[in-house]
């Protein structure tokens, strides 16, 4: 790790916070990915002891929590009964927000449940003073939890999304996918041309603008991202609004399509 300069490193973290995949950063830069694996790790560890001498004692009058899904290794479905899925599975970010300067006071990669609920509440009332108004969704741990860490000493309210309690307490996601990626790539081979030709032959026109085809980085159209692996669209739309789950604000249409080759 010591043989990096330093510029390098800062150029491989910037394009880690932006989103860029740990292989793919590897490749840009020349490195073996365990290496991006070393420095991100190292990072993180100074960014905790950073957070844990600069964000103490602040006073935050009000404090949005919640907390983002993700997974570690592969998604909770393909995690075995028998397998300890602390560590890998669905996992979530746990963030506490200062909702006027948008400072993060506290947050916790952990499972969905109310113990974490709990370490997270209790991380976040060692850092803050004063008498916050603490807002969260509605996932249940979450009003023990403040109760458990702030005691009397904060007032607390459940910010409730529409049709919250339909998907829960979260953004739905995959609602509208109709063969898993595996599925799809099993099922949709032998029709890969005619896949191609579709995707080849899809336009939009946006004003004065149209545009013929959609744009692939791979030789084929990937088959898990095929308009044949998904629900037909406007009938999807049709049951989140008709559910009172979602509303539709825009429509966007895809133009592009990008595809990691790891």
């Amino acid at each position: 790790m010591h043989t990096l300069p330093f510029w390098k490193q800062v150029r491989i973290i910037t394009a880690l916070v932006e989103g860029v995949p740990v292989r793919s950063t590897a490749r840009m830069y020349g490195h073996h990915h365990r290496t991006v694996f070393r420095l991100m790790v190292l990072v993180g560890e100074a960014c905790a002891v950073l957070l844990d001498q600069l964000i103490c004692a602040i006073h935050a009058k009000t404090i949005e929590a919640d907390e983002i899904w993700s997974f570690v290794e592969r998604k909770q479905a393909r995690v075995g009964p028998a397998e300890d899925d602390s560590e890998c599975g669905d996992q979530w970010l746990w963030l506490a927000i200062d909702a006027q300067t948008k400072l993060i006071l506290s947050y916790r990669v952990a499972k969905r449940t109310n113990a974490a609920a709990i370490e997270f509440m209790g991380d976040l009332s060692s850092r803050v003073i004063g008498r916050p108004q603490i807002s969260t969704d509605g996932f249940p741990g979450y009003a023990q939890a403040v109760r458990l860490a702030f005691g009397d000493g904060a007032d607390y309210a459940i910010i409730t999304k529409e049709g919250a309690y339909k998907t829960a307490c979260s953004v739905n996601h995959g609602s509208g996918r109709l063969l898993a990626r595996g599925d799809a790539k099993r099922k949709l081979g032998r029709l890969q041309e005619e896949i191609d030709n579709d995707m080849r032959s899809t336009s939009r026109s946006f004003g004065c603008t149209k545009i013929e085809g959609i744009v692939t980085n791979t030789k084929h159209t990937p088959l898990d991202e095929s308009g044949r692996a998904y629900k037909d669209l406007d009938a999807v739309l049709a049951v989140l609004v008709e559910e009172g789950v979602a509303t539709i604000s825009r429509r966007l249409y895809p133009v592009a399509n990008v595809k990691g080759t790891d």
